[in-house]
């Protein structure tokens, strides 16, 4: 994928980014549940303590 500058899309661009932008959301959803996961523990965890 290649990087493209604001407002520079075609309409017929759109499936072709749509298309390369669905595997990383895939990909990547797991990971950021897992990360916020744990933030929200420790954070749960540090307001206990006061």
């Amino acid at each position: 994928m290649h990087a493209i500058g604001f407002g520079t899309l075609q309409q017929g661009d759109v499936p072709e980014v749509h298309a390369s932008m669905m595997p990383y959301k895939d990909d990547s959803l797991p990971w950021t549940q897992v990360a916020e996961l744990s933030y929200d523990s420790f954070m749960a965890r540090m307001r206990t303590k006061t």
